[in-house]
């Protein structure tokens, strides 16, 4: 892997990190950086999906749902097939 050039308020804060004895090296310190990114971006994604779940439970109890059905299945498949085609994105309120 590549060096890589952080920056002088990360080296000393990498360095301030190592000094404190909860870390032994530079890797240690950005490793665990990384680890806490990847936990906050896991729990985000679960509290969306819980956020968006809840949503659709209360829609449900106030009688806002469309029955399924093949048709509205084949409706759906034809709208994200025609997106995908013109690289359409997803929407930033569906994306989690």
């Amino acid at each position: 892997m590549p060096r890589i050039n952080l920056g002088k308020p990360y080296e000393v804060y990498i360095q301030n990190q190592i000094k404190t004895g909860l870390f032994s090296s530079a890797t240690e310190v950005i490793k665990d950086a990384l680890r806490n990114r990847m936990e906050r971006e896991q729990s985000y994604g679960k509290e969306k999906l819980y956020e968006l779940l809840a949503k659709g439970e209360a829609d449900i109890q106030q009688g806002k749902t469309v029955p399924y059905t093949n048709s509205l299945l084949h409706e759906i498949s034809e709208m994200g097939r025609k997106d995908s085609i013109q690289k359409k994105t997803v929407k930033d309120e569906i994306k989690f």
